[in-house]
């Protein structure tokens, strides 16, 4: 015969295993607390790629930071970092310039006084692209329209 304090102790150990396996689970799905909100994509002239020009935010654990990917045609950024550019602005109004100049060739320009946390020239999977970055003075952040592959964005005029 089984003891009843057997038993009750089996019992409440499986809740306590279920109670742990649940918050264990909460955590696991909230994983990463940032998130992206894309401002813009620009295709390569040729349309194999595309410089992908977004904001992450991690809430009140870091400051907000605006960043580029380059990506296939197809790709996304989910919810990962940029894998080319990160660059963060005190007022949060960062205005970037992206030029495609040909198929293997992108141009970046940004701000002088923006604190510049990465700046590959190129990205691991695809060494065919070359990436420069220029540091000029502040970019004109009027929401115009531009035509061709280069293209301004400006954070407040998209936000």
């Amino acid at each position: 015969m089984i003891s009843p304090i057997r038993v009750v102790l089996v019992l409440l150990l499986g809740v306590a295993f279920l109670m742990l396996a649940q918050i264990g689970n909460a955590f696991w799905q909230l994983g990463d607390v940032c998130g992206n909100q894309v401002f813009a994509e620009y295709p390569s002239p040729d349309g194999s790629y595309k410089a992908v020009v977004f904001e992450r935010d991690c809430g009140a654990t870091a400051d907000i930071s605006t960043q580029v990917s380059l990506l296939p045609r197809n790709g996304a950024v989910g919810r990962d970092t940029g894998n080319v550019f990160v660059v963060e602005d005190e007022y949060n109004d960062l205005a970037l310039s992206l030029t495609w100049r040909d198929d293997n060739h992108v141009v970046i320009e940004h701000p002088q006084h923006a604190k510049v946390f990465k700046a590959n020239t190129r990205v691991n999977w695809l060494n065919a692209i070359t990436i420069d970055y220029l540091a000029a003075a502040p970019v004109s952040k009027s929401p115009e329209k531009s035509s061709g592959s280069q293209a301004e964005v400006d954070k407040k005029a998209n936000s």
